[in-house]
């Protein structure tokens, strides 16, 4: 794969934002610590110093990808004993992963596991709880109920995994996109895998498994703050979630534009007092410096994650942009103390899927200025940013760049076609227990015949959307120039 390059060099003189040809990568930091209490979601950031995300040397994973895909789809079956699953109240359990089976799932009981491990388990999701096929979350254990870092299908060691249903997304194709060109920006996004899941031997269908977003050397890759500041630097690193009203389980804050923020890392059961005021007060300065003076927003902000995570927005259009599963991390003051766009996540009501008022089936509107009432409002920082030429400039240089490879029609249509053969088998079996082909769910823009149908509408409403962002881009200020 070529090595993507930016036109987007940020450098500060004055107020004067400097653009040139550069990598995506940084100096990697951060400990191998990891945040075993909290689940997550968005785009962690880079900026030209620290990449929060991977680390220098980061490698895009190649499952995640679309390529180096395994014979079968690998089959988990979690054993509960019976216990009812509830949303986020984990019950004690265990997992069991088969990753050479035949394909027809009929020569399970004769194979040996290829992973297998104690699990705390639960329910997970906001309005996909709601929905008859349930999204769940796991957290590998030593048989103790304590977390334990494993390797599972491939991926790093690690112990919070979560469950993706596929069920509001017919083609189950959405966010193995977005994950897919997340990792393809050159930054740490959950690595995933398709699965076909058992619950206590009851056939559950195609699920995909994500990792967790997690502060660890693996994922995000940030400094562990001390817990004070006569202890330590306690700068950084920070990772909040922005859910439009917030969690509302007793981590959340308020600035004074009513911006509602939830503690992420640490979480509210493990950051102290002092952390807690420390990041309340660094996220305020960050909205006021950003409204007060837009056009020097590179003294603050890790900027090219912030380019990348509004290209992500826009090119999906998702209903959830901008505003619902939004992370941003705060790194370490003697590494530039920016803040970043945190790692990828919830988007399967992107890509024309998302038919909540119509605006975000659409393929030739901004996503930003989408107009909905607080808290779902677009906030005004990222109102401020796109007013600014600079930030026009850079987002369409780094635009109009990823178009020839990331963002390439063909890169999105190699990826489907791969993961739809992948998929076939698994998809039927699904639909058995879970036939939504040809029916109207909310909030889904279309209600295609046919899975290719439904395929195929993703397909042109991407092509239809990279056309219209290509004019638009064309017309924003600045000439771009790019380096093989």
């Amino acid at each position: 794969m070529r090595r993507m390059t930016s036109v987007v060099r940020l450098a500060v003189c004055g107020a004067v934002i400097v653009l040139a040809a550069c990598s995506d990568g940084g100096s990697g930091g951060g400990d191998a610590g990891t945040d075993t209490d909290t689940d997550t979601d968005t785009d962690t950031g880079t900026d030209t110093d620290t990449d929060a995300d991977g680390g220098d040397g980061y490698v895009p994973d190649p499952v995640t990808m679309g390529q180096q895909l395994p014979p079968v789809i690998p089959v988990v079956k979690v054993d509960v004993g019976g216990q009812p699953i509830e949303l986020d109240v984990d019950v004690a359990g265990t997992i069991e992963v088969f990753e050479d089976h035949d394909g027809t799932l009929d020569d399970l009981a004769e194979l040996t596991p290829t992973f297998s491990a104690a699990i705390a388990f639960q329910g997970r999701g906001n309005f996909t709880w709601s929905l008859p096929k349930k999204g769940y979350a796991f957290e590998l254990q030593d048989g103790a109920s304590n977390a334990l870092d494993q390797e599972l299908l491939g991926m790093p060691a690690g112990s919070d995994f979560a469950l993706y249903a596929c069920y509001t997304d017919k083609t189950c194709l959405r966010n193995a996109l977005v994950f897919a060109l997340g990792q393809q920006l050159g930054r740490w996004s959950p690595r995933t895998r398709f699965v076909e899941l058992f619950i206590d031997d009851q056939y559950q269908g195609l699920y995909m498994i994500w990792e967790r977003i997690r502060r660890d050397a693996a994922r995000v890759d940030l400094p562990k703050p001390a817990d004070s500041s006569a202890s330590g630097d306690i700068s950084g690193g920070y990772i909040i979630r922005h859910e439009g009203g917030g969690k509302g389980e007793g981590g959340d804050f308020l600035t004074t534009s009513d911006r509602v923020y939830t503690y992420h890392y640490p979480n509210e059961a493990d950051i102290t007092t002092e952390q807690a005021a420390y990041i309340r007060g660094a996220v305020q300065q960050l909205e006021d410096a950003l409204q007060a003076n837009p056009a020097d927003y590179a003294t603050g902000l890790d900027v090219m994650s912030w380019i990348d995570r509004g290209i992500v927005e826009e090119v999906t259009n998702n209903w959830d942009g901008y505003v619902h599963s939004i992370y941003m991390t705060k790194d370490a003051d003697d590494v530039g103390g920016r803040w970043g766009m945190g790692p990828l996540w919830d988007f399967d009501l992107a890509f024309g899927n998302g038919n909540v008022t119509g605006y975000n089936c659409e393929t030739d509107v901004w996503a930003y200025q989408i107009v909905r009432g607080y808290p779902d409002d677009v906030p005004t920082y990222w109102l401020a940013l796109y007013a600014d030429a600079s930030f026009q400039h850079a987002w369409k240089c780094r635009y109009q760049d990823l178009r020839a490879d990331a963002l390439a029609l063909a890169t999105f249509e190699a990826r489907i076609a791969a993961w739809i053969t992948f998929t076939a088998a698994a998809r039927a079996r699904d639909q058995d227990i879970w036939p939504t082909i040809g029916m109207p769910l909310f909030p889904n823009c279309t209600e295609e015949p046919t899975y290719d149908a439904d395929v195929t509408y993703l397909h042109d409403w991407i092509a239809a959307r990279l056309t219209w962002l290509d004019a638009q881009a064309a017309a924003m200020p600045g000439t771009c120039f790019s380096q093989p």
